[in-house]
């Protein structure tokens, strides 16, 4: 039993520290050593996020103009 949960611990740091590797490059902060293949799919991940955060912007700026129309009617 002991030596199994010394495996799953061992699974879960190492599935930590790849997530925590992950997220310091698609942050920016770790872009060196990578080619431009990974760059490219780094940028595309990117792009999606934007798009997504500018959608959801747009729609909550619609959402506060029809609030202040209907506040004024």
């Amino acid at each position: 039993m002991q030596l199994e949960n010394g495996a799953s611990y061992a699974m879960l740091s190492k599935e930590i520290e790849d997530k925590a590797h992950e997220l310091r490059k698609i942050k920016g902060e770790e872009l060196h050593g990578m080619d431009i293949e990974e760059l490219q799919k780094l940028e595309k991940v990117l792009e999606v996020g934007l798009s997504r955060v500018t959608e959801t912007k747009a729609n909550l700026s619609l959402l506060s103009l029809f609030a202040g129309i209907i506040m004024e009617c």
